[in-house]
């Protein structure tokens, strides 16, 4: 086995970086390297991921006996390639492994004072780097700016060991604890609007883009740079691939990837756990997170599959307490608890947009019938309107005559409109999500009890009228909830980033076989198999 390997990486000689990529995502079965590892055992077991690792040691690394190299830089520089042309690294061991496939007579050994020691590669060279050492160097030395351990990176979201860090902030862990997992309510106008063009002007190529981790290093700390280099790209490298199993709707490769994320990072998780640097942790995993939202709530007008519901079930279900179990068996309580956090929230926004699906979905059968929503109407027109908001409703005159207009004139050429060429609910969303902005002073939390509570009146006095529609009108009350709920909480959750104009960016690429799927989602194919791609969504109305 390690002899065709081998073989293979030496088919593969004079072929760029980018082209060995783009064949690694594609996996032709024609392919002269790749297509003899495009079955489904190999794709399971990363072999096609073991060919790119290997190609790029037989390039980047040669045996030198008078010099030694740490083993986090070699994975390090493999860990940097990988996040350049877009691809998932390999977990440290696995990369050991593949080291001493190319290289079986190298040793390694353990070199430093005892507490600040590292294992170094004895007899390994990176070509074109200075991070090879003549003769072991004690990891305690003090790395400065004319060291040579010392890089700088400076590549937008990476590594700029010359950025000031004086005046830093401190990070008290503590204070995290003092408050509960709520998402604050906020209406933002246009959000969906905001949300779509966040996602297509994004970079096409490019992966999710970080703060550099030096820029939460307080001054008086002594901070590896070498680590916090290796933690930068590790961490970085993790984030983009749950992002992507995210995107293509994989949540058992997911867990999978949750569980290896100390074997990802390695050593220097030491660092990554620091209370100084939790606050780096913590504002890194927002950023993917609430990329992921983005990307997710383009949903919300969709008709959408059950290939879609159950995985995204899965992941709302499960995901939470997984990754909390697997955490506290490797990490400290307190950095367990800052993660939890921000991933409690998005899990709880991804269970509030899954039941507004399936509400919408229950409701779009109906909405889309015109014998429904003329009975529907006849049963609404019946109803005393203004008694119903003086009596369930404590406000001025000035929003009485609003709510009156709302209910009795708008809500009523809503419901009566039976030629619209728009998607079934695109219009109803669209009414419903403007309904908060013509009440700017009203506290969100308070708009929502109100709206469900006037709601529910109308169909108890339409219950006690024996009204054919009730059932409907019942059907279309849960789906209402869920939506204002679900919108207000979604813009609380990304008020930060459009108020301060951080647009995260999301990375789309374009396959050789676009599909089309028949609720017109798109797919990739691979290998005969179809995943979604939930970047790729058609157009849909959207809300202002």
């Amino acid at each position: 086995m390690e002899r065709h390997l081998k073989l293979l990486v030496s088919l593969a000689a004079g072929c760029t970086y980018a082209n060995l990529a783009e064949r690694v995502k594609n996996l032709d079965a024609k392919d002269p390297v790749f297509g003899s590892v495009c079955n489904p055992k190999d794709i399971r077991i990363n072999k096609h991921h073991q060919l790119f690792a290997l190609m790029w040691l037989s390039r980047q690394c040669k045996t030198s006996y008078s010099t030694v190299v740490t083993r986090t830089r070699v994975y390090t520089h493999y860990v940097d390639i990988c996040n350049k042309q877009d691809l998932p690294p390999l977990i440290s061991c696995s990369f050991g492994k593949l080291v001493r496939v190319l290289f079986p007579n190298l040793t390694t050994r353990r070199l430093g004072v005892r507490g600040k020691s590292r294992y170094y590669y004895c007899g390994l060279k990176l070509i074109g780097h200075l991070d090879n050492l003549a003769s072991p160097v004690s990891p305690s030395t003090t790395i400065g700016p004319h060291s040579l351990l010392f890089v700088r990176i400076n590549t937008a979201g990476e590594l700029d060991a010359i950025v000031s860090i004086a005046g830093a902030p401190r990070l008290n862990l503590s204070r995290f604890n003092e408050h509960f997992n709520v998402i604050e309510l906020r209406y933002i106008p246009g959000l969906f609007t905001k949300i779509e063009n966040s996602v297509k002007s994004a970079n096409k190529s490019a992966p999710l883009k970080f703060p550099c981790v030096l820029s939460y290093v307080p001054e008086d700390m002594d901070v590896d740079y070498a680590m916090a280099e290796s933690l930068q790209k590790a961490y970085k490298a993790h984030l983009n691939s749950v992002f992507d199993l995210i995107r293509y709707v994989q949540p058992e490769k997911l867990f999978e990837l949750c569980s290896a994320l100390l074997a990802d990072v390695g050593p220097a998780c030491k660092l990554m756990v620091d209370e100084q640097l939790a606050r780096w942790v913590k504002d890194c995993d927002l950023i993917m997170l609430r990329a992921a939202m983005k990307m997710l709530a383009r949903l919300y007008s969709q008709n959408v599959p059950v290939m879609i519901v159950d995985p995204l079930k899965t992941l709302a279900k499960e995901l939470h307490l997984r990754v909390k179990d697997l955490m506290e068996k490797q990490f400290p309580a307190l950095f367990v608890d800052l993660k939890m956090r921000e991933l409690g929230q998005f899990v709880d926004l991804l269970k509030l947009l899954l039941s507004c699906i399936e509400s919408s979905n229950h409701i779009s059968t109906i909405l889309s019938n015109s014998n429904h929503k003329v009975v529907m109407l006849n049963d609404w027109l019946l109803l005393d309107i203004p008694d119903i908001i003086m009596r369930e409703l404590p406000c001025g005159s000035a929003n009485v005559d609003k709510l009156v207009e709302l209910l009795e004139t708008r809500l009523v050429k809503l419901l009566g409109d039976l030629t619209s060429s728009r998607p079934v609910m695109a219009k109803y969303s669209e009414f419903l999500f403007q309904l908060p902005g013509e009440f700017p002073d009203a506290n969100p939390w308070l708009f929502l009890l109100l709206a469900s509570n006037v709601l529910t009146t109308c169909i108890r006095e339409m219950t006690l009228q024996g009204s054919r529609s009730f059932k409907s009108w019942w059907i279309l009350r849960c789906w209402v909830d869920e939506f204002i709920k679900w919108s207000l909480e979604l813009g609380g959750y990304l008020h930060d980033d459009f108020e301060q104009q951080i647009q995260p960016v999301v990375k789309t690429e374009t396959f050789e076989e676009p599909q089309s799927f028949d609720y017109q989602f798109s797919l990739e194919r691979h290998n005969d198999n179809y995943y979604v791609d939930l970047l790729e969504l058609p157009e849909n109305g959207s809300l202002n």
